[in-house]
């Protein structure tokens, strides 16, 4: 296995050799955690212009996808369309809040692209292990990906109802490499891994309350041309905790990860387990992600 971490902006040689170092460390201990092998982990490092080009060109090969085997419908032409403007206003305005995220290339290959202004206004180049332990989950997504193949993750794009589309791809996703990723940096540190707090950036907490109000104007105004309730907000303190500077360095829903401890606890043998990366009937639905017990008695694997 090998790490290819690129400087493309070449004015970032610490953080790249930060990358570079923790994932010769991890991904040995990522492979025995999981099961998936990793041939090798690319991340890109880009200015901002650039990674949100990316995520839109990644966004655009999926809509692209969804709708080759037969002319799109009037109705997927615009449900298409608005994808593509949701994700060109979310990379302009969301950027600072996001500072790793695993695409997939052209070729179908995994790399993580990731910008040094993200992680700074993000808090992570301050925090103690938080960088290396979200550079850690980001790898476990790449060998889910080589893992699936494309039949599972990356999610297909929602613009084209598809078979199996209750299932909660994005939260096993994310719940697996929480799991890995605190298996992996138990091993790597010696200990379990504490609750770490980042601070992020005024720039931050700012693009973030304009990400919210946008969101929810938006969604009233969906809802009022569609005739449908409008959606109901988070409840006050989950919305003041979201505005906070001050936020958890690492954050994945418990539900999500506890799916994934109880279910590997449950089937007993990760080659077994790991068959969801290639079978969408095996990925836990919507309403099984919250509870393992009736996706394992479903599978009986």
């Amino acid at each position: 296995m090998s790490a290819d971490v690129r400087d493309e902006t070449r004015s970032s040689p610490e953080l790249a050799e930060r990358i570079a170092c923790v994932l010769s460390d991890a991904v040995p201990v990522i492979e025995a955690i999981t099961g998936l092998p990793l041939r090798q982990c690319t991340v890109r490092i880009l200015k901002p212009a650039r990674w949100r080009a990316e995520v839109r060109g990644f966004v655009g090969r999926g809509v692209a996808r969804a709708l080759a085997d037969s002319p799109a419908t009037a109705e997927e032409q615009q449900r298409a369309e608005l994808m593509r403007v949701h994700w060109r206003v979310t990379t302009r305005w969301a950027w600072p809040l996001l500072p790793p995220m695993t695409i997939t290339h052209p070729d179908g290959e995994p790399e993580t692209i990731i910008t040094a202004d993200a992680v700074r206004h993000a808090g992570l180049d301050r925090t103690r292990w938080g960088l290396e332990r979200t550079v850690i989950h980001e790898a476990v997504h790449h060998a889910q990906i080589r893992a699936s193949r494309g039949v599972v993750v990356p999610p297909p794009s929602s613009v084209r109802p598809r078979l199996f589309s209750d299932r909660a791809a994005p939260a096993l996703m994310e719940g697996h490499a929480a799991w890995a990723e605190l298996h992996a940096s138990h091993h790597l540190l010696g200990h379990w891994p504490e609750e770490e707090m980042r601070r992020i950036s005024i720039h931050s907490a700012a693009r973030q309350w304009l990400v919210y109000a946008r969101a929810r104007v938006g969604g009233r105004w969906t809802a009022w041309r569609s005739g449908e309730p409008a959606p109901v907000p988070p409840p006050r303190d989950q919305r003041r905790a979201a505005f906070q500077r001050d936020q958890p360095a690492l954050l994945t829903p418990e539900p999500w990860l506890r799916f994934v401890q109880d279910t590997v606890s449950g089937v007993g043998d990760l080659g077994a387990w790991n068959l969801v990366w290639s079978d969408p009937a095996l990925v836990p639905t919507d309403q099984e992600i919250h509870a393992p017990d009736t996706w394992l008695k479903r599978v009986g694997i």
